[in-house]
């Protein structure tokens, strides 16, 4: 049985679903391995919300797998029925503005009119990404010594495993998973353990308007973000051998930063570093 927090109804607009809390993995819900928990809390009163699903390696090697297996469906599916689909995230995410904002605040703490202007900004990545999708074109050109001609054609690079913060829970995730749909790829998605809540909607939502199982992943874990970008590559490298990208926005730590593994940037081409410790006192 999936495990759920009910939010109340808005004044206007839809009423909310029952907000999943275990891991969405392969297109269903299911609870982590170990069955532990990680508490959620307002941070405007400091009371428990609800609980949700922290997963261990077994879970992240699921979500790896669960992505893996998508992959070649998902890269196979033509531009236009990817675009229709975000397109569709992005008109169902509008139409929920007001409980969805309502979630970003009671896990956030940030204002309902900020909420709001960052539900529309979330939903915006989507629209853009829909419209870009069909405009991936490549490119044929001459080299201008020998004369051969120079084919550029895109591809899809692999899985995106993604980690984002807890202060734009809603538009960090769509920001991220947006263009690597739009480029064919599958993703795994962690947010931060304070907001969790928001992407789990957000899975919701993009899988009631057509993104096929596995494609998205969302998992949670209680660990730290270092510890987390460590568990996700642990799984691929134990798991197969699998091009892919890690996109991770730097938290807060005292002490440690993220150092990357594998990381490609959509917009940067090929680049390979090393998962690293970054202390300050170097």
């Amino acid at each position: 049985m999936t495990h759920t927090v009910t939010i109340p109804t808005p004044k206007s607009g839809p009423a909310p679903f029952p907000i999943p809390t275990d891991l969405w993995i392969g297109g269903k819900w299911v609870e982590g391995s170990a069955k532990k928990r990680v508490d959620v809390f307002d941070p405007s009163t400091a009371t428990k919300i609800t609980d949700v699903a922290d997963c261990d390696a077994g879970d992240a090697l699921a979500a790896v797998d669960a992505a893996d297996k998508a992959a070649a469906g998902w890269a196979a599916t033509t531009p236009r029925a990817r675009a229709e689909i975000r397109r569709k995230c992005y008109e169902k995410i509008v139409g929920n503005i007001e409980w969805l904002a309502y979630l970003i605040s009671l896990e956030n703490g940030k204002a309902l009119p900020d909420s709001r202007s960052e539900v529309l900004y979330a939903a915006e990545f989507y629209r853009w990404y829909a419209e870009e999708t069909c405009h991936v074109l490549g490119e044929i050109a001459m080299a201008p010594a020998s004369g051969a001609r120079i084919l550029v054609q895109y591809q899809p690079m692999g899985i995106a495993l993604l980690i984002t913060p807890w202060n734009y829970p809603a538009a960090m995730a769509t920001r991220k998973i947006a263009p690597a749909l739009a480029a064919g790829c599958t993703v795994v998605l962690k947010p931060a353990t304070e907001t969790p809540l928001t992407a789990f909607a957000v899975a919701q939502i993009m899988h009631d308007c057509g993104v096929p199982a596995g494609v998205v992943n969302v998992v949670t874990t209680a660990k730290a973000v270092f510890d987390t970008a460590c568990l996700f590559l642990a799984a691929v490298l134990v798991a197969v051998s699998l091009w892919v990208v890690v996109d991770v926005v730097r938290g807060n730590q005292d002490s440690w930063q993220v150092g990357l593994a594998c990381v490609c940037s959509f917009f940067s081409g090929w680049l390979l570093k090393a998962i690293v410790p970054d202390r300050k006192a170097r």
